[in-house]
């Protein structure tokens, strides 16, 4: 089964440079994570902790983003869905 990859809403839509994701079957997926530009290269597999982290941990950085440079609010149900 070919997995759904998912754009990055923080994606420049004028331009190429953006990561995609894409959520392993299961009850608690893992999850697949590759650049756009070259979707054919091997991607970076996360097991589903290691997911939880990456996203706890963005999650983080989004709360001390520096004055001015905020990015949209990174939400449970965006996480989810793989990417902010």
């Amino acid at each position: 089964m070919p997995l759904h990859w998912t754009r990055s809403s923080y994606c420049d839509s004028a331009g190429p440079d953006c990561v995609e994701v894409a959520l392993l079957p299961g009850p608690a997926p893992g999850a697949r994570l590759r650049d756009s530009k070259a979707p054919t290269l091997p991607a970076l597999t996360f097991t589903p902790a290691a997911w939880s982290a990456f996203v706890a941990s963005a999650e983080r950085l989004e709360r001390h983003a520096r004055p001015g440079h905020e990015k949209k609010p990174l939400t449970r149900a965006s996480a989810d869905q793989g990417l902010p």
